[in-house]
């Protein structure tokens, strides 16, 4: 997806995170302050750091969003709240990401203290931790809303569902994702 293709509060924090870019690179952990931001977004930010195969730690998670799930987020692996059905392809996607630097824009649906799902679009752009491997991502979420007569979203029994999303060009290209998820996710055996 090219950037152009954002909303318009979505590019205005792609263009921040860009002017955290060093000489055209990912910027660093350092880098990455709230206050080079809009104020408006603060509230909906998340800071996501991938710890180990399957674990996205969120580190920060803006009040809206904290209120949109009912609890605070914060130390939690992002990728539990999601169900199992699809997992593994999320979690290919995240390293996907990572490797080929390149941001990940979806639609989640949270399941709120307020019985109805709420939605969200979310922008992750990556970012480079101490050791100057792209580990973490920066990101915004944007309340989403549904086209008129769209089918219920059902979550199950999870907390969260990821709907729609792809790849976001933030300047390396983008690699194609169904080639590359080919090559991650190993087909299941046929009897």
């Amino acid at each position: 997806m090219p950037t152009g293709d954002l909303t318009p509060a979505l590019q205005e924090f792609f263009d921040c995170w860009k002017g955290a870019c060093q000489h055209g690179d990912i910027p660093e952990r350092v880098a990455i302050r709230p206050d080079i931001f809009p104020r408006q977004s603060l509230g909906f930010l998340t800071y996501q750091e991938y710890v180990s195969p399957g674990v996205l730690l969120w580190k920060i998670a803006g009040t809206a969003l904290v209120d949109a799930f009912g609890m605070e987020v914060a130390g939690l692996n992002a990728l539990d709240m999601l169900p199992s059905d699809g997992l593994e392809n999320d979690i290919a996607t995240v390293e996907i990401a990572m490797a080929h630097p390149c941001g990940i824009i979806y639609v989640l649906a949270f399941k709120s203290e307020y019985v109805e799902p709420v939605l969200y679009r979310i922008l992750q752009l990556p970012v480079r931790g101490d050791d100057g491997t792209v580990n973490r991502f920066v990101g915004m979420a944007e309340p989403y809303v549904r086209v008129p007569n769209a089918s219920d979203v059902d979550l199950g029994h999870s907390a969260a569902r990821r709907g729609e999303g792809g790849l976001v060009d933030v300047g390396f290209g983008i690699p194609d994702i169904n080639t590359e998820l080919s090559k991650w996710i190993k087909p299941s055996p046929t009897l």
